[in-house]
């Protein structure tokens, strides 16, 4: 007996508040146990580009007109792909006793951890508008 449903595209939109429910729990739990929340995930980046531009700027004399505003372009996409990927890759392994017990298609699952990292992105991106101001 074959509990597993064809897992393609057309499918994944049947479940999508599945994937929806995995990417808040994802959320919550991500931040539930930092002291600091969402505030770290601010901070961290900030000073990460604040080290990055005084070295590049400062010490190595890159010369690039408003250099923090380009590196922040591509720093926001770098962080977001790299959490991103980093868990997913490992969600299928972490969520095992999930799909032992049920039947749904299993990309769901990635497709979710990567949807709990874009409100994060998004802040990046209105960081990196404001930049632009």
């Amino acid at each position: 007996m074959n509990l597993r449903k064809p897992s393609g595209i057309k499918n994944l939109f049947e479940y999508k508040s599945f994937i929806l429910n995995i990417a808040k729990s994802e959320f919550k739990l991500r931040y539930r146990t930092s002291s600091s929340g969402m505030l770290w995930s601010i901070i961290g980046p900030s000073l990460y580009m604040l080290i990055l531009t005084f070295i590049f700027s400062f010490t190595i004399k890159v010369r690039v007109e408003n250099y923090p505003v380009f590196l922040f372009s591509g720093l926001m996409w770098w962080l977001y792909m790299n959490s991103a990927i980093i868990q997913a890759s490992t969600s299928i392994i972490d969520h095992f006793s999930l799909i032992s017990k049920a039947s749904f298609p299993r990309a769901s699952i990635p497709i979710g951890i990567v949807l709990a990292h874009s409100p994060i992105f998004l802040i990046y991106f209105c960081g990196f508008l404001f930049l632009q101001i």
